[in-house]
């Protein structure tokens, strides 16, 4: 057997409390898992969903490429849903490509709500209505959002191929993943610490973005003011990085008490957010983040809401470095941090 020339494809993350970097090689027809990293405590990096520390943030970057030899050719990082306008419009088909291209670049900038020479902008045509009106996607961020982004990655010598979304990250991931996803009604949870992104998608089209900021943070929060210590005490205990050496009862009792409030709360968004299609009409809900770590999660989802209610795996289909399928039994207790990395380094292989 000759094998081809082996390339990678990097995907970074930055999230509130780590960096997730996934790195993929496409050899042949395979997809292969070559390194996986979560690197924590970035908490101070960041201050209201924003890099506050470009400079800092590149310096562990750097650490990162270099410690763990990945390339810095091929790689592509992701905003925060919290720093992205996201509007689905309508625009009337003309025959005219020319003439349909320049009514829905108008139709996009006029639905942006900033000032169109400080945002970066793209849209997405999802297809055509029964009526004849094209179906957009319109994505908007902030230019000094991205300049921090490409400060950071600039500061470690990294020039990101890709900046992407982490919500749309997370839709590649699934797709890619599930062939049952362009067959239901689906709907992605992503439960951060900072926030709770949520995807709604029907069939493999995405139908809304929206997000809750009552998420995982509300665990620390809940069990520094129990037990009366530290936020950076109560954040260690939850990931369980030291024993909690305070009254277990009343640690599962809060815990749980926080996992019903966060899915209530997610439970009231699905319901009240008007994205075309009934709750009721819901297939299955995926649940994908860090506090997947809280093992109620899953059930008091599925306790409220009467559906299936299941871990979004990212390595479904992705191989390991011996040609195997990474299980899901092998792969749970990093995976639920590692979907939107690995969503993409997957958008990296499509791209090639």
């Amino acid at each position: 057997m000759f094998w081809q020339a082996k390339k990678q494809f990097v995907g970074v993350d930055i999230g509130a409390d780590s960096i997730k970097i996934v790195c993929l090689e496409k050899i042949q027809d395979k997809i292969i898992l070559k390194n996986s990293i979560i690197e924590p405590n970035l908490t101070e990096i960041f201050d209201r969903h924003k890099i506050a520390k470009p400079e800092e943030l590149g310096k562990r970057l750097q650490n990162l490429f270099k410690k763990n030899k990945l390339k810095t050719n091929t790689v592509a990082c992701a905003v925060s849903d919290s720093n992205v306008f996201t509007k689905k419009i309508y625009v009337p088909l003309t025959v005219a490509k020319t003439a349909l291209r320049k009514n829905i670049s108008e139709a996009a900038v006029k639905c942006i709500p900033y000032d169109i020479r400080a945002v970066c902008y793209e849209y997405q045509v999802l297809g055509v209505t029964d009526d004849l009106q094209v179906e957009v996607m319109v994505v908007a961020v902030k230019r000094e959002i991205v300049d921090n982004y490409l400060l950071a990655f600039g500061q470690a010598g990294i020039k990101p191929i890709l900046i992407d979304v982490t919500c749309f990250a997370l839709e590649n991931v699934f797709i890619y993943n599930y062939s049952s996803a362009k067959q239901q009604l689906a709907v992605l949870l992503d439960v951060g610490q900072r926030n709770v992104e949520i995807t709604v998608l029907d069939r493999g089209r995405p139908v809304a973005y929206f997000e809750t900021s009552v998420a995982g943070g509300l665990y620390v929060e809940s069990l520094a003011d129990v037990f009366q210590i530290l936020p950076k005490e109560a954040f260690l205990i939850f990931k369980g990085e030291v024993d909690n050496r305070y009254d277990d009862n009343l640690y599962r009792q809060t815990i749980t008490n926080v996992t019903k409030h966060i899915v209530a709360n997610i439970v009231e968004k699905l319901k009240k957010q008007n994205f075309g299609l009934k709750f009721e009409n819901i297939d299955v809900i995926y649940v994908t983040g860090g506090c997947l770590k809280v093992r109620s999660l899953l059930d008091e989802l599925v306790a409220k809401t009467n559906l299936p209610c299941l871990h979004l795996y990212p390595f479904k289909k992705i191989m390991d470095a011996a040609g195997n399928v990474i299980t899901a039994e092998l792969g749970t207790q990093a995976s639920p941090f590692l979907g939107v990395a690995t969503g993409l380094a997957l958008r990296l292989v499509e791209k090639k």
